[in-house]
């Protein structure tokens, strides 16, 4: 399995403020991107805006609000995120 290594220290303050920060269970609040948090509270709160929506942090980003994705495409990427990362054991 491949890990994350995306150093939260590296994104600019501009950046921090507005994407990382948007986060519902601050995944970015260490220093590196606690990408295991959000699969479990995905898979915990299947209903939750980022399950149907995409991730809050893209969205919030200005490149995110630029290239949105098709529904389809959230609904398929944020499925496989969670089952690969918090699916049952």
């Amino acid at each position: 399995m491949r890990r994350i290594t995306a150093k939260v220290t590296d994104a600019s303050p501009r950046f921090r403020c507005c994407c990382l920060s948007a986060c519902p269970v601050e995944v970015f609040a260490g220093n590196e991107c606690q990408h295991l948090r959000c699969a479990r509270f995905l898979f915990q709160t299947t209903g939750h805006a980022c399950n149907a929506l995409g991730c809050a942090a893209r969205r919030a980003c200005g490149l995110g609000k630029r290239a949105p994705y098709f529904p389809t495409q959230v609904h398929f990427h944020m499925q496989a995120f969670v089952a690969q990362h918090a699916g049952p054991a």
